[in-house]
C-alpha cells in the first residue's frame, strides 16, 4: 500500500482546487492570492466592480506587482483600480458579443477561473464557483489567451477612468432619445382659426 502511494506521487504535482459560494466565500480565496502575488497579475474580466478586490488589486499595483486587466468594454465608464487597463468588446466586429472571460494569473504560476465575476452579486447573491490550479500546463494556455486578448484591446484610461476613452470600434454607442430632452421648437402646435359667420344676405324684387 505504501509502495503504491509513493508510486501515485510526483514530486511537482499540480494541485487544483474547487470553490462554491454555496459552501464559501470565492471573494476572500481571490483575495488572499491578490495579496500574495509578488510579480505579476493578469486579470481578464467582464466586470470589476468589488470593492475589495478592486482595493486589493489597487494595492498590489502600490507594492510594485506590474498588474493588467482586460475588461468588456460596455464597463468602460466605470471608476477602476490601479494597474494598467484594457478594454475589450466581442468578436463580432457589428457590435455583438462582449468580453466574458473570468480568469486571473497570479506570478504566471496559478490561474483561477470559473464562472465568478469579481462583483458582490456573485459572492453574495449567486450560485458561482471558480476553479484555481497551478497545473503548468493550464496556466500557460490561460497565458496565452489573455497575451491575445491583451493585443485585440483598447488603451483605457488611467486608475480613475475619468478621462476621454477611444472608441471601440466593434461597438456602436446607443442613443436613447427621451421626451424631456426633445426641443420645444421641434413641436409645432397649430391653433384653429376662429369661424366668423356671416348674415346671409337676402334680395327681394318687390315693386
Amino acid at each position: 500500500m505504501i509502495l503504491c502511494l509513493i508510486a501515485l506521487w510526483r514530486p511537482g504535482a499540480a494541485t487544483t482546487q474547487a470553490f462554491f459560494t454555496s459552501q464559501e466565500s470565492i471573494e476572500s480565496e481571490v483575495l488572499g492570492r491578490i495579496e500574495g502575488a509578488t510579480s505579476t497579475i493578469d486579470i481578464a474580466l467582464f466586470e470589476l466592480r468589488s470593492p475589495r478586490l478592486a482595493t486589493a488589486v489597487k494595492n498590489a499595483s502600490g507594492r510594485g506587482v506590474n498588474v493588467r486587466l482586460v475588461l468588456d468594454a460596455s464597463h468602460r465608464q466605470e471608476d477602476l483600480p490601479a494597474g494598467q487597463v484594457r478594454w475589450l468588446g466581442g468578436k463580432n466586429s457589428g457590435g455583438r458579443g462582449v468580453m466574458h472571460h473570468k480568469f486571473a494569473l497570479f506570478d504566471g504560476k496559478e490561474v483561477l477561473t470559473g464562472s465568478f465575476n469579481w462583483t458582490p452579486g456573485a459572492e453574495h447573491a449567486n450560485y458561482e464557483n471558480a476553479l484555481l490550479t497551478d497545473d503548468a500546463h493550464t496556466v500557460k494556455e490561460y497565458g496565452q489567451e489573455f497575451e491575445t486578448l491583451w493585443r485585440r484591446s483598447l488603451v483605457g484610461p488611467p486608475p480613475t477612468g475619468k478621462s476621454n476613452l477611444q472608441t471601440d470600434p466593434g461597438r456602436r454607442p446607443k442613443h436613447r432619445s427621451s421626451p424631456k430632452h426633445q426641443s420645444l421648437k421641434s413641436i409645432k402646435i397649430r391653433a384653429p382659426k376662429p369661424v366668423i359667420k356671416k348674415k346671409r344676405k337676402t334680395h327681394t324684387n318687390r315693386p
